[in-house]
This record gives C-alpha cells, sequence and structure tokens, in this order.
C-alpha cells in the first residue's frame, strides 16, 4: 500500500504580522486547508486511489472550540474524499 503524506507537524504561517494564526482553527481554516485542497488535486491527477495523510497544526489536538480546533470542516478533497 502507498501513501501520502502532505505536510508532517506543520506550522500555522506568519505569526508576526497575523498573530490570529495561533489559534489553529484560525491557521487550518485560512493557511492549511486551502493548501490541502491544493495539494489533493494535484496528487489526484495523477494517483486517484492512494490514502492522503494530513494534519493540522500540532497543538490543535489539545483543544475543541472553533477557533481553538483544526479549522478542517472537512477532510482536503473535500466529503468524495474521506475513504482516500
Amino acid at each position: 500500500m502507498h501513501i501520502w503524506q502532505l505536510i508532517n507537524e506543520p506550522w500555522a504561517g506568519d505569526i508576526y504580522s497575523r498573530p490570529s494564526l495561533l489559534l489553529p482553527g484560525k491557521a487550518g481554516r485560512d493557511n492549511l486547508r486551502p493548501l490541502y485542497d491544493h495539494l489533493n488535486m494535484a496528487v489526484r491527477s495523477v494517483d486517484k486511489n492512494t490514502l492522503i495523510f494530513y494534519e493540522p497544526v500540532t497543538w490543535s489536538v489539545f483543544l475543541s472550540s472553533q477557533e481553538a480546533g483544526t479549522g478542517f470542516s472537512t477532510v482536503p478533497g473535500g466529503p468524495e474524499s474521506v475513504s482516500r
């Protein structure tokens, strides 16, 4: 079995010019989710079946509110990508 690991332990982004990115939900929505959707399209253009693994910012796993959670409402690529 093959897998794609998009980014291991991603950083939130430029927290100095945008301190709100320290809220993991904000970093996920604004930076990571759009990046992962783009990467998902690139991977799926050459590989339709291999599993894709992705991560939120590392400190989001300890928090659960909207701004403090992961910022992901679905997996990269949307609901049709749930099993891949």
